[in-house]
């Protein structure tokens, strides 16, 4: 057989393999969305759509492996998956059928010894996309203000991770699926928080996080003071973006502000 031949038989089995490989991981995940109760999220995207090449090339693997889901490899994705990114009904799709799948994990995924970290993991990627949506900017995405305070909150390892976890997923579906585990959560779990320094468990309202960042909490001045060289180039880099924020913000109030008292006048 010809060496050309060979190399492109060689292809075609490479690509027949990838192919399988897709459909079976579609087959998978699209499996998890299966309930009585579709929870107000949107259709599943047929294999070949964005958001299917989303889940399959990228967020399944990593649920499976209970990898953990991490800022690098979401830029990684804003490369590979623009059109997901960067297409408002795409993202939103997106959104959708992940809330659906963290919604089931928490209904079916019966986990005796605490929360569901997948359900985690999964809320964790839901609050970039949806941040994204708001300020088109990847890095507000990962360490803006309004991620980073609810990232905290749903940081693996907390006891009060049920809880939350429930209120999250509660407050984005449209249906009751979710209301009375939330409610009976409510009754028995205090709101509970992590030091980052010496990852003491304490209840939220004991705790204090660093005000330059809004990332990093502590149980205490010192351990905070102890904690500065890990933190101290995250705190750098946090407090960049969200002045940069703070920028874009005070001119976006600002033009608002001269519209408005031009169209008065």
């Amino acid at each position: 057989m010809p060496a050309s031949r060979k190399r492109n038989k060689g292809k075609e089995r490479k690509a027949k393999k990838a192919k399988n490989a897709r459909s079976m991981m579609h087959t998978i995940w699209s499996s998890m969305l299966a309930s009585a109760c579709d929870h107000g999220c949107a259709a599943i995207p047929v294999i070949g759509h964005p958001v299917s090449n989303f889940m399959n090339d990228y967020y399944m693997p990593l649920i499976l492996e209970d990898s953990v889901v991490s800022g690098t490899g979401l830029v990684k994705s804003f490369r590979t998956c623009p059109e997901v990114w960067k297409d408002d009904s795409y993202r939103e799709m997106l959104v959708d059928v992940l809330i659906g799948i963290g919604t089931n994990m928490l209904l079916f995924d019966v986990n005796e010894s605490g929360p569901n970290f997948k359900a985690l993991r999964v809320a964790s990627v839901i609050l970039i996309l949806e941040e994204y949506g708001k300020t088109k900017d990847i890095n507000l995405a990962l360490i803006g203000r309004d991620t980073s305070s609810k990232r905290r909150i749903l940081a693996p390892g907390v006891s009060s991770n049920e809880r939350d976890v429930l209120k999250f997923y509660r407050k984005r579906v449209s249906c009751k699926c979710l209301k009375r585990m939330h409610l009976d959560a409510k009754k028995i779990i205090p709101k509970m928080g992590k030091c980052f320094n010496c990852n003491d468990e304490r209840e939220r309202v004991n705790l204090s996080f660093c005000s330059r960042c809004m990332i990093s909490q502590y149980c205490s001045r010192e351990c905070q003071v102890a904690h500065w060289p890990e933190h101290e180039e995250l705190c750098d880099y946090a407090s960049q973006v969200h002045h940069q924020s703070d920028c874009i913000s005070g001119a976006i109030k600002s033009i608002q502000h001269r519209i408005k008292h031009h169209h008065r006048r």
